[in-house]
């Protein structure tokens, strides 16, 4: 691998905020080009054990600390470092706080007004469709009767989303799906939690019919960078992350992207998600991102460094022109994907054979690289103790006799009611 530690010309810090595997491709990315990488996330996270990334003590997972280490006084030796956002909660923040934060750091490039835009999922559907991209039903639900009106005009299934995605856990999931009418309408008490959502309409088939497009716009609208990449299988199915993704070249999804980020006026990062309806053969759009993905692995391996054209361009450095990537390089989270395997083959729907053959493909990993291993040991031995103290309590729970699980019951409801 060629060493790219000079590439950026001069001292450069940068803070990852948030995130996952994509908040370490991003600081591996950072750290192969000489950067100074800091990380504002949550302990368990494996960013934090990379090979040059420094753990900001302060850190954590919510927009309060970040605020309050980034504004205060703690984080001046800082001053004029890069703010990277890997998680939408970080973009929100960074987009509220753009005003003063700009007077300290370096921000993205992208105006905080559109960034919001496209954390809106409502608005974001509603600005596709009069682009004239193509869409299926949506409608903007607050209430029963806002269920009830809408779930005449759908076709079931029905999908219903929050609107803004730190809501996910308050609704049950980033993606609750209604199988009917009934089922639709007894999901009403979840928006008395005060959750924000839109209802919209389920498009068939499977996993494997969707489909990304990724660029880097300049100032003027111009890709710096292009790419897509399909999905193979997600989990759990319909409603997970992606546990099988490969990089090819899609003309019609890029070509629905570049209308959609143009529509925008998009800077920086675009990343828009589709499906391909089966009941008019379209492309339609499922999901918006402005920031680094789950994905981005794949795409630093596959020739794409969106954190190298980012550093570059806030630092007024060269960017190198549009090159190609490598086609048919796939990206396998492992366990996941194992569950949604054997999901998929008690349908019937996939064999052990034609599994084994897709994953011996894989090249690239969400955690593991030879040269930085300690995020992988680290994220493995995390849910090796998590699978380890499950199976402790199931085989508690079976050991115990039912009176003396009874009683436990009890106690412990009656502690609950004490004053």
């Amino acid at each position: 691998m060629t060493d790219r530690s000079s590439l950026i010309g001069r001292d450069v810090a940068a803070i990852v905020i948030d995130g996952s595997q994509n908040a370490l491709s991003v600081a591996r990315s950072l750290t192969s080009l000489g950067a100074r990488v800091y990380c504002l996330s949550e302990p368990h996270e494996p960013v934090r054990y990379s090979k040059g990334v420094t753990r900001i003590a302060e850190g954590g997972a919510n927009a309060a600390s970040w605020e309050r280490f980034l504004l205060g006084p703690e984080s001046e030796w800082l001053r004029g470092a890069l703010l990277l956002a890997c998680s939408d909660q970080a973009i929100e923040f960074l987009a509220k706080k753009a005003g003063d934060l700009s007077k300290k750091f370096v921000l993205e490039e992208g105006e905080p007004e559109t960034r919001l835009l496209l954390l809106d999922k409502f608005r974001t559907y509603r600005h596709a469709r009069d682009a004239g991209i193509p869409t299926v039903k949506f409608e903007y639900v607050r209430s029963f009767s806002d269920m009830k009106k809408a779930s005449g005009a759908f076709q079931f299934p029905v999908v219903l989303k929050p609107i803004h995605s730190p809501d996910a856990d308050r609704l049950g999931g980033k993606i609750v799906i209604a199988d009917d009418e009934d089922e639709f309408l007894r999901l009403a008490p979840l928006l008395e939690k005060g959750v924000q959502a839109v209802a919209m309409e389920f498009i068939p088939g499977g996993d494997d019919q969707l489909c990304s497009y990724y660029a880097y716009l300049d100032e003027k609208g111009h890709a710096l960078a292009e790419f897509t990449k399909r999905v193979v299988r997600r989990s759990p199915i319909h409603t997970g992350s992606v546990s099988y993704h490969v990089t090819d070249w899609n003309p019609e999804a890029a070509a629905l992207g570049r209308r959609l980020f143009a529509s925008l006026k998009l800077k920086g990062i675009g990343n828009v998600e589709f499906k391909r309806d089966p009941r008019d053969g379209q492309l339609k759009i499922i999901e918006v991102n402005a920031r680094f993905t789950l994905g981005d692995p794949l795409l630093v391996r596959s020739g794409v460094d969106l954190t190298a054209i980012t550093v570059a361009r806030l630092t007024g450095q060269p960017t190198p022109p549009p090159a190609d990537y490598e086609k048919g390089l796939v990206l396998w989270i492992p366990m996941e994907d194992f569950r949604t395997f054997l999901q998929l083959w008690r349908r019937k729907e996939i064999g052990w054979g034609k599994w084994l053959a897709e994953i011996s493909r894989a090249r690239v990993f969400p955690y593991f690289s030879w040269r930085d291993p300690a995020p992988s040991l680290r994220h493995n031995v995390g849910r090796a103790v998590f699978v380890f103290s499950s199976w402790i309590r199931l085989a508690k729970r079976a050991l115990t006799p039912p009176a003396l699980e009874s009683r436990a019951t009890r106690s412990a409801a009656d502690r609950s009611r004490a004053p």
